[in-house]
């Protein structure tokens, strides 16, 4: 015990979690406060609410000055790229950024990031992440590069009232033999949207994505409800067979009984279309809630909420939860105060400033820790019955596909799924050429440290979904 106190100082940290925050903003203080120093911190669009009372904060207990800069909600990544690999020594640095989770190890191989690992040794408080319920992000190839500031976890929003009818509940029992109510499996989804589906009296099954860059995590989800992992254990993709041909071909036919606007609508204008009131149901993530309490807080009341559908395993049915997003606090490598940077990273992190961040109704950040769930403020804005279902999916949900290369992984994915979505090709030659064209890229890559790193990810996966899945 000796020994590990004098190699981790940071266990003297152990304390109150009111209290941690206060005690990283002293060691701030003590060391680079009244200096006129400042941060700058790389964040998306939608999230300046998110941040303000943190950097406020940070400045009034030390001193430090933040500078905030936005980004485009989908270029963080690309913006700290830029600003660290082909302007040295130009400008200002970034010293912070908040680039989506999924993009983390290609901003560690691009050597875009910092290590964390030494920094949190010497100052990261003992038991920081008790209240944590999803850090599967912050970690890659064993180090610590981020931390987490976001709970997206992926869910579904369905219309009660239109489950409730007396008509529509005769019509569904009719036509499959089983009684309407929340769909837990894509089968029931899919004959669900089908049945609502009434173009001429303005009323749709869904406005569920079908753009190119939002659409994938669809046909992720279909695809793992079949029973299978992406890849093997030799990073080998699992498409191209009978499962996935299935999976993409009914996902294909599901766009049948969409909104008309769902290949134009981005982020924004899908919250909208929803909130129209005449699609049965839609994907999103607590910022999706926030914006229908905020815009139509009557006709959130009339929605139900869940976890993704799942699939079928010896008869019964497997839940699907899935973290396919989340912003995530990380160290530019060109930052030169990185030690001071890293301790804004942890000082937003603790339990109570980061839930002074996800308690503005503005911004896009969401719980994701036990703390935030028992906020009597967080509770008015999203709604008691979608925190108990966030909280639920949030625990339970498989990590995303956390690998080097994700970006050009899932852009080949993507590709093809888009060109099938619009029957431009048949699901099966879409998904024979996505898998020729990811051996191309792992073998490009390095299929060694693919299979490696997959192992870990795989581990990850909740055990309940692990068990039924090959």
């Amino acid at each position: 015990m000796v020994l590990a106190a004098s190699s981790f100082p940071h266990l003297a940290f152990s304390q109150s979690p009111d209290e941690l925050h206060l005690k990283i903003a002293k060691k701030v203080r003590d060391v680079w406060g009244n200096k006129n120093k400042k941060l700058t911190l790389l964040y998306p669009k939608g999230s300046l609410a998110n941040l303000k009372p943190v950097a406020s904060s940070f400045t009034k207990l030390t001193g430090v000055l933040v500078e905030l800069r936005e980004a485009a909600l989908d270029n963080v990544a690309s913006e700290l790229l830029v600003d660290g690999l082909l302007k040295p020594g130009n400008g200002d640095p970034i010293d912070i950024a908040l680039p989506a989770t999924m993009s983390l190890p290609d901003l560690v191989e691009a050597g875009a990031v910092k290590d964390l690992t030494p920094f949190a040794r010497e100052h990261e408080p003992i038991g920081l992440w008790e209240s944590s319920l999803y850090d599967l992000g912050d970690r890659y190839k064993g180090n610590l590069y981020g931390y987490q500031s976001d709970g997206d976890t992926y869910m579904m929003f369905y219309n009660k009232e239109w489950l409730e009818d007396s008509k529509a509940k005769s019509n569904y029992f009719d036509l499959y033999g089983e009684e309407l109510g929340a769909p837990k499996t894509w089968k029931q989804l899919d004959r669900q949207m089908k049945l609502f589906h009434d173009p001429k009296n303005n009323r749709f099954g869904g406005s569920i994505f079908r753009t190119k860059i939002y659409s994938a995590w669809e046909f992720w989800l279909r695809f793992h409800a079949k029973g299978l992992f992406p890849v093997d254990d030799n990073f080998v993709p699992q498409f191209n067979n009978e499962a996935g041909v299935e999976a993409l071909a009914e996902m294909v036919e599901a766009t049948k009984h969409l909104s008309e606007s769902v290949f134009e609508d981005g982020l924004f204008e899908n919250f909208d279309s929803y909130l129209q009131g005449n699609k049965f149901c839609n994907f999103g993530w607590g910022g999706t809630q926030k914006a229908m309490v905020r815009s139509n807080p009557s006709y959130a009341k009339k929605l139900g909420y869940s976890s993704l559908p799942g699939g079928e395993f010896d008869g019964k049915v497997f839940p699907m939860s899935y973290f396919n997003w989340g912003w995530n606090y990380v160290v530019s490598s060109r930052s030169t105060m990185s030690e001071l940077a890293y301790l804004f990273c942890l000082f937003a992190s603790t339990p109570v400033v980061s839930t002074t961040s996800v308690r503005e109704k503005d911004g896009f950040f969401d719980p994701f820790r036990s703390e935030h769930y028992n906020d009597k403020v967080i509770q008015e804005i999203y709604t008691k019955d979608f925190l108990y279902a966030h909280k639920k999916s949030l625990i339970t949900s498989m990590p995303d596909f956390y690998v080097k290369g994700h970006g050009r992984y899932f852009s080949t994915l993507r590709d093809a799924l888009q060109a099938a979505l619009k029957s431009q090709v048949s699901p099966k030659l879409a998904l024979k050429k996505v898998s020729q064209k990811w051996e191309r890229i792992t073998d490009e890559l390095g299929r060694k440290e693919q299979v490696k790193q997959w192992s870990f990810i795989k581990s990850s996966y909740p055990s309940g979904l692990a068990r039924v899945l090959k």
